[in-house]
């Protein structure tokens, strides 16, 4: 039995990017590792499911609530109170013998850093970056800091990232750079089931082969620029004629209605959560990300891998995952320019084939094996 206990800690019930790296390293450690064993704190939802039967699990309470109403947010404060001390003393009860703490957000670095401290116990906090609004604020920016400086480590996925965290105010030396990655091995498809998954997600969806769809997996939230792309197209309807959209993604932000999104001819499309992205993966022919604020997406990882062209905003860290050769990248919030964005890819062919090839060789540096390597090797500079 391995001998040291690494209690991962994550405070969020929805299923994004980072949790889905979260689950691949969990997964990693619990298949491949002698010397640490994975513990796991987590709100109830996808993650607590996937780990249930597999490792020691505990279950928090959930932090991430979003409420639709502003009247109810002053119920926010008492809650966000309530849950620290549910958290406090859940994790103290599973504290004993934990050699380190590994809070895989912000949420989760701020709840475990009391314990982390009581009981002299090492703690990571793996920065995966915060909404565009907190990024600007003071009082954000000065909590991150806190948690940084008193953090023994502090994981983010890139330079860009790590330069923000500096300009911040958290000590250098205290920060490592290990790039999210995916399973590579999950993203090899024959060329014939390619072509089969192709033709039946566009059956299922009724998208014609000549048409060129557009696809984005991404929790449904303002952040994430669904809405923007819905509204060029109602604004331009004649310039999308051979275009379709697919949204795969978890409905968070109850303010937005999909069902004034959705035209009469399926133009756009709100599919919800799917476990497997795959299949949409090989349907689509470019890979739309017009988020307002993304560190390092593992959605984009996974379509990279999968030798998909991209159009995102220029933002946070996302050139530190993709260039030019890749990607067309757009200031943000550029309409006219993701409108152009959109035309360039439905219409020019070569120009999606030459960054297909340049997206799917690139994708092989982003490998989950790659990222437990250094994550191991930030788990033995802490024992040692």
């Amino acid at each position: 039995m391995p001998s040291n206990k690494v209690l991962f800690v994550n405070m969020y019930s929805i299923y994004g990017g980072a949790e889905k790296y979260l689950e691949n390293i969990i997964y990693q450690f619990s298949k491949n590792d002698s010397k640490y064993e994975p513990l796991l704190l987590t709100a109830k939802g996808r993650i607590y499911d996937a780990f249930k039967d597999k490792i020691d699990i505990f279950c928090s309470v959930v932090t991430d609530l979003n409420f639709k109403r502003n009247i109810l947010r002053i119920f926010l404060i008492p809650y966000f109170i309530f849950s620290s001390f549910i958290c406090f003393f859940r994790i103290f009860s599973i504290t004993k013998n934990i050699k380190i703490i590994y809070a895989n957000n912000f949420y989760s670095a701020f709840y475990s850093l009391l314990f982390a401290k009581i009981k002299n116990i090492p703690l990571i906090f793996h920065y995966h970056g915060i909404g565009e609004k907190q990024t600007k604020s003071k009082i954000y920016r000065c909590l991150i800091s806190f948690l940084g400086n008193f953090s023994d480590i502090v994981i983010v996925p890139g330079d860009i990232t790590r330069q923000q965290l500096i300009q911040f105010g958290i000590t250098k030396t205290l920060i490592k750079v290990s790039p999210n990655g995916i399973n590579l091995n999950e993203f090899v498809v024959s060329d014939s089931e390619k072509t089969k998954l192709r033709k039946e997600i566009r059956a299922k969806y009724k998208i014609n082969d000549n048409q060129t769809l557009f696809l984005q997996v991404a929790v449904v939230i303002k952040a994430k620029g669904q809405s923007l792309i819905v509204d060029l197209f109602k604004r331009n309807p004649e310039k999308f004629s051979n275009i379709k959209f697919l949204f795969v993604g978890e409905m968070k932000d109850s303010s937005i209605n999909i069902n004034n999104f959705e035209d009469k001819d399926s133009t756009v499309r709100f599919i919800g959560f799917h476990e497997d992205i795959r299949p949409f993966l090989c349907a689509c022919d470019v890979f739309i990300l017009p988020s307002r604020s993304e560190v390092f997406p593992v959605s984009l990882i996974e379509a990279m891998a999968y030798g998909k062209p991209s159009i995102v905003f220029d933002v946070g860290g996302i050139r530190d995952l993709l260039s030019d050769k890749e990607a067309i990248l757009i200031k943000e919030k550029d309409k006219d320019a993701l409108l152009s964005a959109i035309s360039i890819m439905a219409n020019d062919y070569k120009k999606r084939e030459e960054m297909s090839i340049n997206a799917q060789n690139k994708s092989f540096n982003y490998s989950i094996e790659k990222t437990y390597d250094l994550i191991s090797k930030c788990f033995n500079q802490l024992l040692t």
